[in-house]
């Protein structure tokens, strides 16, 4: 399907790469509207198969976690200034500063400084870029920031099992990210509110930012560059590596947090955060590597064509969507169902 730019939304979609290999950016420049999140410039990040960068999405909209969480601007991949969610004062939207698409790159570069003039910030631009061919293709981003005391860089994914290199982490904090006098990532009931407080609606935990909810929080002092690497698992395995440029005296965080319900996974953060001193005015320029990887996957594929004509009987309605190459199964009762036949090459267990 290529690269594309939606100018009257303000989305930005880089793709490139087929099969196991193919990869996909999004990233969203345009006005936060009703219903929107406050993660103006936030990064989501597809490759083998995975959705790499976490977003933890849009459930019933009053829920504690949804407006205290999955809302705010650190759930998101994107930088939050003075500990603060985006687009505290009137107006939303940014501007496409740049887009290229060439065998080998995938590019764009926007901007939104409206997200946080409420906190002096001039500039607020992010630059990404899907560089190189198959396996060996990566995700290069630059975001800048020029304006408030502290910039924080969240980078999270579904992965719990985190390895970090490159600098010493310490022992897991009590309470969360906010303090240790506030924990609402353990307290998630299964409707998505916090345990005992459902009586509250459309309520937004303290301190309004998100921080409460991410917990096991280790703190680490950057002495250079380091990376975080994730599993995610799947059937290839897939993991997801992040090299972070750091500089010596930046902090590292680690945390995890509740994914939207407690039946979906909960993610995990690296988290990269630079302080002024003296309350001085702070220009930041986050610069990291983002690298999906897996093992390859030693199977026959089957597209929705190739499935189409297997189809043996079926009293489903059956309808092959070739412009999105998708084979669409519709029941007409319960128990319906469609049979295909094909043959394997030998006998053992296969995945569908």
């Amino acid at each position: 399907l290529g690269s594309w730019n939606q100018g009257q939304k303000g989305i930005v979609t880089l793709r490139d790469g087929l099969g196991e290999h193919s990869q996909a950016a999004i990233m969203r420049y345009g006005p936060t509207l009703t219903h929107g999140h406050l993660d103006e410039l936030g990064l989501t990040y597809y490759a083998k198969g995975w959705q790499m960068s976490s977003d933890l999405g849009y459930a019933w909209s009053s829920t504690h976690t949804q407006m205290g969480w999955a809302k705010q601007t650190a759930s998101h991949t994107t930088v939050v200034v003075n500990e603060k969610s985006q687009l505290r004062n009137d107006g939303s939207g940014g501007s496409l500063h740049l887009f290229a698409t060439v065998p080998g790159l995938q590019l764009a570069e926007a901007s939104s400084a409206l997200a946080y003039a409420s906190e002096g910030v001039k500039e607020y631009r992010r630059t990404v870029a899907l560089i190189g061919h198959g396996k060996n293709q990566v995700l290069i981003d630059f975001f800048r920031v020029n304006g408030g005391e502290k910039h924080d860089y969240f980078v999270g994914t579904q992965g719990n099992h985190q390895v970090v290199k490159g600098v010493e982490l310490g022992e897991p904090e009590q309470g969360s990210l906010a303090g240790v006098d506030i924990d609402w990532g353990t307290k998630q009931n299964i409707d998505g509110n916090i345990v005992g407080l459902a009586h509250k609606k459309r309520w937004t935990a303290p301190p309004g930012n998100g921080y409460g909810f991410i917990y096991n929080t280790r703190r680490g002092i950057a002495s250079g560059s380091l990376s975080s690497t994730w599993k995610l698992g799947g059937l290839n395995d897939a993991q997801f590596r992040v090299h972070l440029l750091a500089e010596r005296g930046d902090q590292i965080i680690t945390g995890q947090a509740p994914g939207i319900y407690p039946s979906i996974r909960h993610p995990s953060y690296s988290i990269w955060s630079r302080q002024s001193i003296n309350s001085e005015a702070l220009s930041s320029v986050f610069s990291s590597v983002m690298e999906p990887f897996s093992r390859p996957l030693s199977m026959t594929v089957l597209t929705a064509l190739d499935l189409f004509s297997l189809q043996t009987s079926s009293d489903l309605i059956t309808e092959y969507r070739p412009f999105s190459g998708i084979l669409q199964l519709q029941a007409q009762e319960n128990g319906g169902f469609s049979e295909f036949k094909f043959i394997v090459p030998e006998e053992g267990v296969y995945y569908f």
